[in-house]
């Protein structure tokens, strides 16, 4: 049990972020009303910040910087999803997924269990 339970709570860290990213990557060229933005994102923040307080996690960390550059991306995907074009959407999108492989990697490095190697993303074209 113990080593199920060395995941660091990775999978609810990640549904809020799948959320968000499954609406940008569905909305009209990415575009997410404010209403919408506002409430995904900020649930996707609010698991991040949840997750680094729950851990207790410290800056020089390596799951504690992972965290730090998942904020820098979600940050980037809110501003993308409010006025970027499809090109900025795709990169931003882009970024979190990077900073969320960088986590769950960072996360079950230090728990003992297998790391999966990350699946190349496919392109979304127009987005």
């Amino acid at each position: 049990m113990t080593r199920a339970n060395g995941t660091g709570g990775v999978d609810t860290m990640l549904n809020p972020q799948a959320r968000l990213l499954n609406a940008v990557l569905e909305a009209d060229n990415g575009r997410l009303s404010a209403a919408q933005r506002t409430r995904l994102a900020n649930a996707a923040e609010k698991a991040v910040a949840h997750q680094r307080a729950g851990a207790g996690m410290q800056a020089e960390d390596a799951a504690g910087d992972a965290l730090a550059g998942l904020r820098k991306a979600l940050d980037a995907l809110r501003k993308a999803a409010t006025s970027g074009g499809a090109g900025q959407v795709g990169t931003a999108v882009d970024g979190v997924e990077t900073a969320l492989d960088n986590y769950v990697t960072a996360v079950l490095g230090g728990s003992g269990l297998p790391v999966p190697m990350p699946t190349p993303t496919p392109s979304v074209p127009g987005v």
